[in-house]
């Protein structure tokens, strides 16, 4: 077993205890004793003084803040303070309008007053696809009917009844075809290539085989469309039908006239 001996300086006789076994300084060495040798335990020797104060410990942590206390009354009511000096008078008014003039008349008179508006020189009416005239003050000053919007979607159908280079011949069927749509119409023309040196060339148109004219289609004499006619053609069945026979009969020839195309004008029924 290792003891471990006080450290120097030492006193000569001074006793070492370490366990069960006493030791003894001889003043070169520690030297192992008896009980025997040892004698009898002296008293108690008296307290020692105390040792200084131990340095402060940290601070400890922060404790939870505690709840919040009860909102205090409410303060009295502060005096109401005294009332301001009054102001000074506005500027007075501009006088109120008591009577109107010019394209709004009104009054003269105070409170509700009936306004007027002045007339243009455009009839009350209706007007049909109108030519309208507006002023500076958006108000329109002239009005007329224009085209009708049947006029506006007038259909033509041309078809050629012979060919530009041999003269007419009279006869019935000349040209037949079938109506594309329903015409209701309004017009019927003939035309030449070639004018007739002399004589008429007169045709007659057929739906269905029943001519739909009461005076026959016309070519004067030198001239090459019917147009100018002395006597125009008169339409006494206006009412073509869809996908209906129409037939070109030539009741007039002529003498040398070539190249007739008819015209039929009207609007979609």
């Amino acid at each position: 077993m290792i003891t471990n001996f006080p450290d120097p300086p030492l006193t000569i006789g001074q006793i070492f205890t370490s366990g069960d076994v006493s030791w003894r300084w001889d003043g070169v060495k520690w030297v192992s004793v008896t009980s025997s040798e040892l004698g009898a335990t002296g008293p108690q020797g008296p307290e020692g003084p105390a040792g200084p104060p131990g340095a402060d410990g940290a601070p400890g942590a922060t404790g939870p803040a505690g709840p919040a206390g009860p909102a205090g009354p409410a303060g009295p009511t502060g005096a109401t303070g005294p009332a301001g000096p009054t102001g000074a008078t506005g500027p007075a008014g501009a006088s109120g309008i008591s009577q109107l003039t010019g394209d709004v008349t009104a009054g003269p008179g105070s409170g509700s007053q009936a306004a007027t508006l002045a007339n243009t020189a455009v009839a009350p009416g209706s007007y049909t696809a109108a030519n309208i005239t507006v002023d500076s003050k958006g108000r329109l000053t002239a009005a007329a009917s224009g085209a009708s919007i049947a006029d506006l979607k007038t259909e033509a159908i041309q078809v050629a009844v012979s060919d530009e280079t041999t003269n007419l011949t009279t006869g019935t069927a000349k040209l037949t075809f079938r109506m594309p749509w329903a015409l209701t119409l309004t017009a019927v023309r003939s035309s030449l290539s070639t004018v007739s040196s002399s004589g008429l060339v007169t045709v007659d148109i057929k739906e269905s085989g029943t001519t739909i004219l009461s005076t026959a289609l016309s070519i004067d004499a030198s001239e090459k469309t019917s147009v100018t006619a002395a006597t125009a053609a008169v339409i006494s069945d206006a009412a073509l039908a869809d996908d209906a026979e129409i037939t070109i009969d030539i009741t007039a020839a002529g003498t040398g006239a070539r190249g007739l195309k008819v015209t039929l004008l009207g609007t979609r029924a």
